[in-house]
């Protein structure tokens, strides 16, 4: 089960995912452009924490939560520096119903890419990171018009 402070890391590993394809040289060109159109309105960083953090905390229905402080115990031993990401520039997101198209065709781009598309070990690695807890697009679709 994942749990919403774990979906809200997804979502932002998922931006910085993306910002990193948008800088590489190993992608094509039309992967960029499809990046590209992602980001444009993408959440930040700082939108998705702040997303989070004013979710209502009301049983079985709270889906995002801020990220749990990660503990040298609990830190993840493949991705070591996970919890000490940059601060990605708060971008406008437009309308909701924008956001929400965006972080479904982010998942699609992600699920797509996997495996493929001349991505580095590294990348390959991160994109499965985000994967493990991204929401599914039926998820992204009905919470995010919230």
């Amino acid at each position: 089960m994942t749990m919403p402070s774990e979906r809200t890391r997804a979502l932002r590993w998922g931006g910085e995912f993306l910002n990193e394809l948008l800088a590489a040289d190993n992608i094509g060109a039309d992967l960029k452009a499809e990046v590209a159109n992602i980001l444009m309105h993408y959440p930040s960083e700082g939108q998705i924490r702040a997303w989070a953090a004013s979710w209502p905390e009301e049983p079985f229905s709270t889906w995002l939560a801020p990220e749990e402080e990660l503990s040298k115990e609990k830190a993840d031993p493949m991705n070591p520096s996970a919890d000490q990401a940059p601060n990605l520039p708060d971008i406008p997101t437009g309308a909701p119903s924008d956001r929400a198209s965006a972080l479904r065709l982010a998942g699609k781009l992600f699920a797509r890419i996997r495996s493929g598309h001349n991505l580095t070990a590294e990348q390959k690695r991160s994109v499965l990171y985000v994967l493990r807890h991204y929401p599914g697009a039926s998820d992204i679709g009905f919470y995010a018009l919230i």
